[in-house]
């Protein structure tokens, strides 16, 4: 078959074995075996052959950029342009032995980071999730931010709101114990279904509870603000 080939394009033997073996380059299952984060390049181990420095595959690298480097010994293709391994590129995202598939569900997105942290969206029950791993953070910054849904569940240990003001609009429900280190101002009524205690002085209008007092008093078993 070759020579009918070598005969047909008026090539010789070692032009045939120059273009077989570029053949041969084009593409080849490997594994990454070093990486230089620095300048965004990898080393592929494919059989017998280390590659040179090459550059791997990522979604975006133009105005949009990602950065999402690959690992030692992920799986991925060693692509050479015209056979010429200098020219070459690492494409990523192939399951193996060592990194299998994390679920058979035709539904989910899922990314899964080496210290436990997943973030999953299954579209079938239109549930997004994101659990990250113990002492993990999570921090939003924006000029404004805005969460629109019907109901939200918090739960915490503890919760910290640092702002100058904070404005609620409609009913607040409290099962537990509320402590002030500042004034409470209301202009509405209030209602205490249980006792009320105060450290300081309570007034109502001019009038003190701690220096009130009444006219008209007499000792013994008179009480006070009844007319003579």
């Amino acid at each position: 078959m070759l020579e009918t080939f070598r005969h047909h394009a008026g090539m010789n033997g070692a032009s045939v074995t120059e273009l077989i073996r570029r053949l041969e380059q084009l593409v080849r299952y490997g594994t990454i075996a070093e990486l230089d984060l620095g300048q965004a390049r990898c080393r592929v181990s494919s059989g017998e052959l280390l590659s040179n420095w090459v550059p791997w595959i990522t979604l975006r690298a133009g105005t949009t950029l990602t950065w999402n480097p690959p690992t030692v010994g992920e799986q991925c293709l060693l692509l050479a342009p015209g056979g010429r391994p200098e020219a070459a590129v690492a494409l990523l995202g192939i399951y193996s032995d060592a990194n299998a598939a994390p679920s058979s569900s035709a539904a989910l997105h899922a990314v899964h980071y080496p210290d436990g942290t997943l973030v999953t969206y299954d579209h079938q029950a239109h549930e997004l999730t994101a659990t990250l791993a113990s002492g993990g953070r999570a921090t939003i910054n924006a000029d404004h931010c805005a969460v629109n849904a019907q109901d939200v569940t918090v739960h915490a240990e503890q919760i910290a709101v640092n702002a100058p003001t904070t404005t609620w609009t409609g009913n607040i429900a409290m099962t537990g114990n509320i402590q002030l280190t500042g004034g409470l101002a209301a202009t509405g009524s209030m209602a205490a279904a249980g006792n009320v205690s105060a450290g300081g002085d309570v007034t109502a209008g001019d009038i003190s509870l701690q220096r009130h007092v009444h006219g008209k008093v007499r000792s013994g078993s008179d009480v006070s603000g009844i007319a003579e």
